[in-house]
């Protein structure tokens, strides 16, 4: 197995880009896709398929834990030059002001030193022959001037089973093996020695090995919707096929092109002549896909360059900063095809090319401000009635709250099919004119001495009252908003630290009624939602003032309890059910 010796051909630009480049786990191993992307961009595919795959429990042969990551596409590959002399390369690239920058000088092949000092990269790859051919099959009788070569480098087909099928393989050490020595083994392999044990036609399959655990739940957490963002154009036009899932698993996620909650203003594509770098007039083309939320957008209309992220619009341009195109009620996605990205891909080399997409733009910011203010007046309406119809939902959960309270925990036992003794509450006369207190069993303190504990009379026909305070018993927040990738098959979720209710606007079957445009059918909705999720929160609290474990009541108490805020706060809004 030769030894190939890795250098750096400039290392102050290598040093900068590294710096710059992989601030996190999630950006190093955003790198690795981008390359597959960029393959896709390069030859012109008209698509590509890319699996990123996690082994949280992987282990070596001699027992040792080295959780790994997986990333495979189904692109060209790279040929045996490329893969044998990009190690020699690192840094170099004589298209440093031309639009391909990454993949083009070998700098993402060590974005896994990101991840810790012990991580190791291993690039298995095969490629196609010529572009549009079947896979390159190294050792059959058309290629003998190839086996030639390979044989007369000393390299070898390690697979006895099927020597015709064969694949390139480059292996990475850590970067505390780098320091010391820069070898990067090159060579190539058969079926049986792929690392997992499954071939495929033609691509790069990526493995990265020994991941922290820390990092790697951070990336399962943070990936998706990081990928999500970085390639919303590309999977919107299914040129991107993205799946995320666990390497053996049943199913893979599919990752889906980005949701945007509003109106769309602006949907169109605009057709625009520029000059390549060889001098020819070629047509380009900018997709502008703006979008109008009634509340704060989550994030500024991005700018992408043939489908990849560079920049935020507002960041791109000072002079756009406080017009219609920055504005927290905007959001979106404007791609093109002919600007040039910086070194740094976070922004673009300001030329004629340049000059003109901020034409456009201004065009742009001429529309979306003609269409903002008339959207902003009609949904001003509707979006001020839904907030007075939450608010007037979570008042009505005060007065509701406290008639359940009586009749749930008050008469000595807590009404709890099974349950007859040892109560969560009990009821005891304090020896005052007709009033009795609910004393908890956990804390061993009156209501009197404990914060928020309500205090009940009773009256002359043996019937229960709350004596009123200045203090409310419910007190809940309500936050509207788009949940992460790994919740969106939530339609809401609770805080009970805080008091606070979330609801996923994202989801699929709020989506639908939103639609409608029926702010009264959207305060119901949300209604169902906040009403089970209140119930759960007032429970566990209850639960954890008198020390019980609260299983047994969300199971029996939560249902009724959520119908009743529903139906009570329905009739207080003053719509119909």
């Amino acid at each position: 197995m030769p030894l190939v010796k890795a250098a750096i051909g400039d290392q102050r630009y290598l040093i900068a880009q590294l710096a710059q480049s992989y601030r996190n786990p999630v950006d190093a191993l955003k790198e690795y896709v981008s390359n597959s992307v960029d393959n896709m961009l390069e030859f012109g595919l008209p698509s590509i398929r890319v699996l990123v795959l996690f082994n949280k429990d992987y282990t070596q042969r001699n027992g040792a834990r080295a959780p790994r990551i997986i990333i495979q596409d189904d692109g060209t590959g790279m040929m045996w030059q490329t893969l044998l002399h990009a190690p020699e390369k690192v840094g170099l690239s004589n298209k440093r002001d031309k639009q391909m920058l990454i993949g083009k000088k070998a700098v993402g092949l060590w974005a896994y030193g990101n991840f810790s000092d012990s991580t190791t990269m291993r690039m298995y790859t095969r490629p196609y022959s010529r572009f549009g051919e079947a896979p390159e099959k190294v050792y059959d009788s058309v290629n003998q001037k190839i086996s030639e070569q390979f044989r007369s480098s000393g390299l070898r087909v390690t697979s006895s089973k099927t020597p015709d099928i064969c694949y390139y393989i480059g292996e990475w050490p850590s970067m505390r093996d780098f320091k010391n020595n820069r070898d990067v083994n090159i060579d190539v392999v058969g079926e049986g020695n792929l690392e997992p044990h499954v071939p495929f036609k033609h691509g790069v399959r990526t493995v990265v090995q020994g991941i922290p655990d820390r990092q790697m739940d951070h990336l399962l957490r943070n990936l998706p919707k990081e990928l999500r963002e970085m390639y919303d154009p590309l999977l919107r036009e299914n040129r991107a096929q993205i799946f995320i899932g666990t390497w053996g698993g049943k199913k893979q996620t599919r990752l889906k092109p980005l949701e945007y909650n509003g109106t769309v203003i602006t949907d169109e594509t605009i057709n625009v002549p520029f000059t390549d770098s060889s001098g020819k007039t070629q047509n380009g083309t900018v997709r502008c896909y703006i979008v109008y939320t009634p509340q704060k957008a989550p994030t500024a209309i991005r700018v992408y360059d043939r489908g990849v992220l560079v920049v935020q619009l507002p960041q791109l341009e000072t002079d756009l900063m406080g017009t219609p195109l920055a504005s927290e009620n905007v959001t979106g996605f404007i791609t093109q095809n002919f600007l040039t990205p910086n070194i740094n891909r976070d922004s673009f080399i300001r030329n004629t090319e340049f000059d003109g997409f901020l034409d456009i733009v201004d065009k742009l910011k001429k529309h979306v401000g003609d269409e903002l203010r008339k959207y902003q007046v009609v949904n001003k309406t509707e979006s001020d009635k839904l907030a007075e119809l939450t608010d007037t939902f979570i008042n009505s959960l005060d007065t509701t709250w406290k008639d359940l309270r009586k009749e749930l925990f008050l008469g000595g036992h807590v009404l709890v099919p099974g349950v007859k003794e040892d109560p969560i509450l009990s009821v005891s006369p304090t020896g005052g004119r007709g009033v009795t207190r609910i004393q908890g069993k956990g804390n061993g303190k009156t209501p009197e001495q404990t914060k928020g504990r309500p205090t009940y009379e009773q009256t002359g026909d043996g019937e229960y009252r709350h004596i009123r305070g200045g203090r409310r018993l419910i007190s809940y927040v309500v936050h509207r908003t788009e949940f992460d990738l790994q919740e969106m098959h939530l339609t809401s979720k609770l805080d009970p630290s805080q008091g606070k209710v979330y609801i996923n606007t994202a989801h699929t079957l709020r989506k639908q009624v939103e639609r409608q445009r029926d702010e009264e059918g959207l305060a119901r909705f949300d209604a169902h939602l906040i009403s089970h999720q209140v119930a759960i929160g007032e429970v566990l609290k209850l639960c954890e003032t008198v020390g019980e474990d609260p299983t047994q009541y969300l199971r029996d108490f939560v249902p009724h309890m959520a119908i009743r805020f529903y139906m009570n706060g329905v009739k207080a809004m003053g719509i119909d059910n």
